[in-house]
């Protein structure tokens, strides 16, 4: 329903190419494009409206900035579009955040495999392991005085 809903939105909305600058030491186009919609882009439809636009992925492009001003139904979106994936990664440094939730999700796999690897183990040795005879004791006599 969502993608019906953005794909509504996208045939609404006008889109100018306002500047467009190469910057080389970077490897990446900086742009600014007009946006006119009824409603404020998120970053994801900045992003996709961006790639759209370029003819680009939308893995390298990065966007800086969406400006509005208040009553307006046109929107300023500031952007960076990189030559590739690791150009972008090369100079894009990463937020805390971002570090913070890598890390966190590399201890969760770590942790993962090593509960994989104790239960196969587990298994493994009690596979190996002969089942124990269970020897049935007689019930012990009561005394009665």
């Amino acid at each position: 329903m969502t993608a019906v809903y953005m794909l509504l939105r996208l045939d609404k909305m006008e889109i100018n190419i306002i500047e467009e600058n190469v910057n080389a030491l970077f490897s990446r186009r900086e742009v600014k494009v007009e946006v006119s919609s009824e409603t404020i882009p998120s970053n994801e439809e900045a992003k996709r409206i961006i790639a759209d636009k370029f003819s680009v992925n939308e893995d390298v492009v990065r966007i800086r900035k969406i400006d509005t001003k208040f009553g307006s139904q046109s929107f300023l979106i500031i952007a960076d579009v990189y030559d590739s994936k690791e150009e972008f990664l090369r100079v894009v440094k990463k937020t805390k955040q971002e570090i913070e939730a890598e890390k966190k999700a590399e201890e969760e796999r770590l942790k993962a495999e090593a509960e994989a690897k104790e239960a196969e183990k587990a298994a493994k040795a009690k596979a190996e392991k002969p089942a124990e005879e269970v020897k049935e004791e007689a019930p012990a006599e009561e005394k009665t005085e």
